[in-house]
Protein backbone atom coordinates (compact mmCIF):
# COMPACT_ATOMS: atom_id res chain seq x y z
CA UNK A 1 0.00 0.00 0.00
CA UNK A 2 2.39 2.55 0.94
CA UNK A 3 4.34 1.71 -2.40
CA UNK A 4 1.16 2.25 -4.47
CA UNK A 5 0.83 5.37 -2.32
CA UNK A 6 4.70 6.97 -3.08
CA UNK A 7 3.86 6.39 -6.59
CA UNK A 8 0.56 8.20 -7.15
CA UNK A 9 2.66 10.93 -4.47
CA UNK A 10 5.59 11.66 -7.47
CA UNK A 11 2.80 11.41 -10.04
CA UNK A 12 0.30 14.15 -8.58
CA UNK A 13 2.97 16.48 -6.63
CA UNK A 14 3.20 18.59 -9.62
CA UNK A 15 -0.29 18.64 -9.67
CA UNK A 16 -1.26 19.50 -6.30
CA UNK A 17 1.66 22.34 -5.81
CA UNK A 18 0.06 23.79 -9.30
CA UNK A 19 -3.37 23.83 -7.89
CA UNK A 20 -2.08 25.68 -4.44
CA UNK A 21 -0.29 28.20 -6.26
CA UNK A 22 -3.79 28.87 -8.31
CA UNK A 23 -6.11 29.09 -5.70
CA UNK A 24 -3.47 31.08 -3.32
CA UNK A 25 -0.78 32.41 -5.15
CA UNK A 26 1.90 31.08 -2.82
CA UNK A 27 4.96 29.08 -4.73
CA UNK A 28 5.47 25.49 -3.44
CA UNK A 29 8.87 24.34 -4.22
CA UNK A 30 8.61 20.43 -2.01
CA UNK A 31 5.40 18.63 -0.74
CA UNK A 32 6.15 16.48 1.91
CA UNK A 33 3.38 13.94 3.24
CA UNK A 34 2.17 11.21 5.44
CA UNK A 35 -0.69 9.45 6.14
CA UNK A 36 -2.34 7.38 8.80
CA UNK A 37 -4.72 4.47 7.22
CA UNK A 38 -5.97 3.37 10.32
CA UNK A 39 -6.98 6.72 10.89
CA UNK A 40 -8.40 7.32 7.46
CA UNK A 41 -6.33 10.48 7.44
CA UNK A 42 -3.35 12.16 6.15
CA UNK A 43 -1.27 15.57 5.87
CA UNK A 44 0.29 17.59 3.33
CA UNK A 45 3.72 20.04 3.90
CA UNK A 46 4.10 22.76 1.52
CA UNK A 47 7.54 24.39 1.32
CA UNK A 48 8.35 27.60 -0.07
CA UNK A 49 11.10 30.00 -1.02
CA UNK A 50 10.40 32.00 2.13
CA UNK A 51 11.19 30.47 5.32
CA UNK A 52 8.83 30.12 7.44
CA UNK A 53 9.34 31.62 11.04
CA UNK A 54 10.44 28.86 13.41
CA UNK A 55 11.19 30.82 16.36
CA UNK A 56 7.66 31.83 17.67
CA UNK A 57 7.77 29.84 21.45
CA UNK A 58 5.31 27.98 22.67
CA UNK A 59 4.64 26.39 25.90
CA UNK A 60 6.92 23.26 26.24
CA UNK A 61 9.28 23.62 23.22
CA UNK A 62 12.32 23.37 25.15
CA UNK A 63 11.11 19.72 26.03
CA UNK A 64 9.52 18.60 23.27
CA UNK A 65 12.82 19.50 21.41
CA UNK A 66 14.59 16.82 24.23
CA UNK A 67 12.00 14.28 23.48
CA UNK A 68 12.59 14.57 19.81
CA UNK A 69 16.05 14.46 19.98
CA UNK A 70 16.24 11.90 22.55
CA UNK A 71 14.05 9.58 20.33
CA UNK A 72 16.08 10.12 17.43
CA UNK A 73 18.81 9.58 19.19
CA UNK A 74 17.64 6.17 19.32
CA UNK A 75 16.20 5.35 16.18
CA UNK A 76 19.43 7.65 13.98
CA UNK A 77 21.24 9.98 15.45
CA UNK A 78 20.88 13.30 17.15
CA UNK A 79 19.65 16.33 14.75
CA UNK A 80 22.39 19.01 14.55
CA UNK A 81 19.61 21.40 14.58
CA UNK A 82 15.94 21.16 15.67
CA UNK A 83 13.29 23.71 15.05
CA UNK A 84 9.54 23.53 15.80
CA UNK A 85 6.53 25.81 16.25
CA UNK A 86 2.92 25.90 16.70
CA UNK A 87 0.99 27.13 13.17
CA UNK A 88 -2.21 26.98 14.79
CA UNK A 89 -3.58 25.39 18.22
CA UNK A 90 -3.89 22.12 16.41
CA UNK A 91 -0.89 21.97 14.33
CA UNK A 92 2.57 21.41 15.74
CA UNK A 93 5.32 21.29 12.88
CA UNK A 94 9.01 20.12 14.17
CA UNK A 95 11.84 20.21 11.80
CA UNK A 96 15.38 18.08 12.17
CA UNK A 97 18.18 18.34 10.28
CA UNK A 98 20.96 15.98 9.70
CA UNK A 99 19.63 12.94 10.99
CA UNK A 100 20.43 10.56 8.81
CA UNK A 101 23.89 8.19 9.85
CA UNK A 102 26.19 6.27 7.25
CA UNK A 103 23.89 3.33 6.04
CA UNK A 104 20.71 5.01 5.68
CA UNK A 105 23.02 7.48 3.21
CA UNK A 106 23.88 3.83 1.31
CA UNK A 107 20.59 2.74 1.21
CA UNK A 108 18.97 5.42 -0.32
CA UNK A 109 22.04 5.27 -2.72
CA UNK A 110 21.28 1.94 -3.32
CA UNK A 111 17.80 2.98 -4.17
CA UNK A 112 15.93 1.62 -1.18
CA UNK A 113 14.28 4.89 -0.41
CA UNK A 114 11.30 3.78 -0.10
CA UNK A 115 11.86 0.72 2.35
CA UNK A 116 13.58 3.28 4.18
CA UNK A 117 11.21 5.76 4.80
CA UNK A 118 8.29 3.21 5.45
CA UNK A 119 10.89 1.47 8.46
CA UNK A 120 11.80 4.97 9.74
CA UNK A 121 8.33 6.37 9.83
CA UNK A 122 7.04 2.85 12.06
CA UNK A 123 10.40 3.08 14.34
CA UNK A 124 10.06 6.92 14.99
CA UNK A 125 6.23 7.18 15.50
CA UNK A 126 6.50 4.25 17.93
CA UNK A 127 9.89 5.90 19.71
CA UNK A 128 8.24 9.16 20.23
CA UNK A 129 7.23 9.46 23.79
CA UNK A 130 3.80 11.25 23.16
CA UNK A 131 2.72 10.79 26.84
CA UNK A 132 5.92 13.07 27.84
CA UNK A 133 5.25 15.57 24.96
CA UNK A 134 1.34 15.77 26.45
CA UNK A 135 2.48 16.23 29.53
CA UNK A 136 4.08 19.67 28.92
CA UNK A 137 2.52 21.68 26.09
CA UNK A 138 -1.07 22.58 25.89
CA UNK A 139 -3.06 20.23 24.20
CA UNK A 140 -2.76 16.29 23.87
CA UNK A 141 -1.56 14.79 20.71
CA UNK A 142 -4.38 13.03 18.37
CA UNK A 143 -2.25 12.37 15.46
CA UNK A 144 1.70 12.25 14.61
CA UNK A 145 2.91 12.21 10.64
CA UNK A 146 6.37 12.21 9.73
CA UNK A 147 8.30 12.69 6.43
CA UNK A 148 11.74 13.34 5.16
CA UNK A 149 13.80 15.23 2.64
CA UNK A 150 16.59 12.51 2.57
CA UNK A 151 18.40 14.78 -0.50
CA UNK A 152 19.36 17.28 2.31
CA UNK A 153 19.08 15.25 5.36
CA UNK A 154 15.80 17.15 6.90
CA UNK A 155 12.92 15.65 8.37
CA UNK A 156 9.83 16.84 9.35
CA UNK A 157 7.69 15.80 12.36
CA UNK A 158 3.70 17.22 12.40
CA UNK A 159 1.63 16.53 15.12
CA UNK A 160 -2.14 17.04 15.11
CA UNK A 161 -3.31 18.37 18.38
CA UNK A 162 -6.60 18.33 20.67
CA UNK A 163 -6.19 22.20 22.48
CA UNK A 164 -9.01 21.63 24.38
CA UNK A 165 -7.19 18.12 26.51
Amino acid sequence: MEKTRGFLMDMISAEVRAYIKLLTNIEIENLYYDWSLENRSGVFLGGGPSPYDMEKSYQGKDKDHEEVANMSGKVEKEPSKIKSTRIISRTLIVVRDEILVEIEKQLIQDGKENALRNAKGKLEKSMLNLDHINSHIEGEVVELFIDWDFNIDRSFIIMILNPNS
